[in-house]
């Protein structure tokens, strides 16, 4: 848990907002919070994917998508470019 908030507290000097994915997903996102970012949670991938067509990102938005390939984020991925 204490190394996955230290990965949350590093985002958070890169990222505007993140969005946390999986079995750690709270461990990061309680890291990030530390720097008063918005973050959000989602227990796995497909609950994020559900929820990606009320996500809304600001125009010329860069989005990271990382993570194990047991989780196959492509899907994440690809479901973005849908919307594009």
């Amino acid at each position: 848990s204490e190394f996955h908030q230290k990965v949350g507290k590093k985002a958070a000097k890169l990222a505007s907002s993140a969005i946390f994915v999986g079995e750690f997903a709270e461990d990061y996102a309680q890291g990030f919070k530390e720097s008063g970012k918005p973050c959000k949670c989602y227990h796995d991938v497909e609950e994020l994917i559900c929820a990606l067509d009320s996500i809304t990102f600001p125009k010329g938005s860069v989005i990271l998508v990382k993570g194990s390939r047991a989780l196959a984020m492509e899907r994440i991925v690809k479901k973005l470019l849908e919307r594009r």
